[in-house]
């Protein structure tokens, strides 16, 4: 009952996160990227990168090997910056925590989640800034913001650059945080 409650009263939170969730999955589709398999969203550095540096994280974690160098490439290379720079999201954490097959999956939903994330914190955003003044539509219109958001160019066209997903997730949260901040004089 609580969360029919909820659902109703937050409804532009999840009804952003499920059009972006849903709109990432067609356009995944048209452009022949599935979710599993061979043409997934890991291609490229993604799968260079990404895939292999959490796998071997994933190792060291559960073997207790150092975080600072690493043997298995290169004829060694400083792991923790190439980690830092890399796996750095907190949300790589939830990898982490399934089994060593599941990698591959897990950071693909991990990027798709980020991804779609973002519409609700655009829509967070828009309902709170002092600049969204409508007192009628505020939910509708945090809603069309929130999507637009997630839709625009700069956003879409760095579907590729997953590093950065964390950036433009918490950007509208942190101009909040800096909007409260000015008005409370609280520097």
């Amino acid at each position: 009952m609580k969360i029919v409650k909820w659902m109703k009263e937050k409804w532009e939170y999840w009804l952003a996160f499920c059009v972006c969730m849903l709109l990432m999955l067609i356009r995944c589709m048209m452009n022949g990227v599935w979710i599993f398999g061979e043409n997934s969203l890991l291609s490229g550095d993604a799968n260079l990168q990404f895939v292999h540096l959490m796998a071997e994280l994933w190792e060291k974690i559960r073997s207790g090997g150092s975080l600072f160098h690493s043997w298995n490439a290169q004829m060694g290379y400083d792991f923790y910056t190439n980690a830092c720079y890399t796996l750095i999201s907190p949300f790589n954490i939830l990898v982490l925590l399934l089994p060593k097959a599941m990698i591959e999956d897990a950071l693909q939903f991990v990027i798709i989640l980020r991804w779609a994330l973002m519409a609700p914190a655009m829509v967070y955003y828009c309902k709170h800034t002092r600049y969204n003044t409508s007192v009628m539509q505020k939910k509708g219109i945090s809603f069309l913001l929130g999507i637009s958001y997630a839709l625009c160019d700069a956003v879409v066209g760095r579907l590729n650059c997953y590093i950065w997903y964390d950036v433009l997730l918490f950007f509208p949260l942190l101009v909040l945080a800096f909007e409260k901040m000015m008005e409370e004089n609280n520097g």
